[in-house]
């Protein structure tokens, strides 16, 4: 028997792209789901658009709810309230799926019997088009904590199907205190209850990025991710430490997740004068494996992950003098330079 997917699709003043999305979903292979629309309080057409394009085209199993704005946690999570589906599936409205997204994720859900089945996608450059494949899972099945290595899902919560059952069953939903890295924490407090995985290089999503007005377009400070250490720190002590630490060894994307959240705890505790919660996070086994297997991409990263290896006075100093001062340093011709030649 087919799976019943809910495909929650989170809306914000979408209307120039929002019409693309719907029409990737009217193009599905599959047709045993329905979609449910949550409207954020958009300020412009979306919801109008949304609405005729419904009622145009006459789709039933398509819902549109509008609530006030309140940012994408409590956005997904009021999908996640509404929806009927045995299955999960996260949907930005700014992004498309290909037409044999559903039936990918479905068959393998089938196949395999797994808790979480994670597809293919490539990233699209909304100014200059280009796109980057981001597909490289190398397992096609894998049970945890053995194939922790072949896991690629903590950073995004979009492009991959979750069990209805394990999220009502724990209550997992979106930490609202957190307005960026959301998905980091939905993942980790799914995957406390994931026994096996499935995984499809096939291309199944779309990701639109450099969007003008998108969030990942402004400032990001430390103090907006600081509660992702909160649910990751739950993840750590759900699982054996000598498999996560072989798996952060093994797996970049994981290493990556985990290194930007306790780096960011540590930065966090730094600046809110919690010195011995910052020593304490930056001697943990996990952390130090991480530090030595992170392949830090930019000069700042390179930076940063030297001092916070030559000494914990050195990191404190520079933490306090970096983001006392981060406007002008963000501003600065010195900082622009660097990232111009990153």
């Amino acid at each position: 028997m087919k799976p019943f997917i809910s495909v929650i699709v989170t809306v914000y003043n979408l209307e120039k792209y929002i019409t693309d999305c719907l029409d990737s979903l009217k193009k599905q292979t599959y047709d045993n789901f329905e979609v449910v629309i949550v409207n954020d309080g958009s300020k412009d057409a979306s919801a109008a658009i949304v609405e005729e394009y419904i009622s145009k085209n006459q789709l039933n199993n398509y819902h549109l709810h509008t609530k006030e704005n309140n940012g994408i946690s409590s956005t997904r999570n009021y999908g996640v309230n509404k929806s009927k589906g045995d299955w999960l599936f996260f949907l930005d409205g700014d992004d498309w799926l290909e037409p044999n997204a559903l039936s990918i994720l479905a068959e393998s859900a089938l196949k395999n019997n797994s808790d979480l089945v994670i597809g293919g996608y490539q990233a699209v450059d909304d100014t200059t088009k280009n796109t980057e494949v981001w597909s490289d899972y190398p397992k096609e099945y894998g049970i945890l904590p053995q194939d922790f290595d072949g896991i690629h899902s903590f950073g995004f919560c979009w492009g991959r199907l979750y069990k209805k059952s394990i999220i009502t069953e724990y209550n997992i939903r979106f930490d609202e205190r957190i307005p960026y890295a959301e998905d980091n924490a939905w993942n980790f407090d799914y995957n406390r209850h994931v026994k096996s995985y499935s995984c499809s290089n096939k291309i199944i999503y779309n990701y639109r990025i450099n969007r003008g007005g998108a969030l990942t377009t402004k400032l990001i400070t430390p103090q907006m991710k600081y509660h992702v250490w909160e649910h990751m720190e739950k993840f750590i002590k759900t699982y054996d430490e000598t498999d996560l630490a072989q798996a952060i060894r093994t797996n970049p994307g994981l290493n990556r997740v985990f290194w930007r959240v306790v780096s960011t705890a540590i930065i966090n505790d730094i600046l809110d004068k919690k010195t011995d919660l910052a020593k304490e996070k930056r001697k943990m086994y996990l952390t130090q494996v991480s530090a030595n297997s992170f392949n830090a991409r930019s000069k700042k990263d390179k930076f940063f992950l030297i001092i916070f290896k030559k000494s914990f006075l050195l990191l404190r100093i520079f933490v306090l003098i970096y983001y006392n001062n981060f406007e002008k340093i963000r501003n600065s011709r010195f900082l622009k330079n660097i990232s111009k030649a990153e």
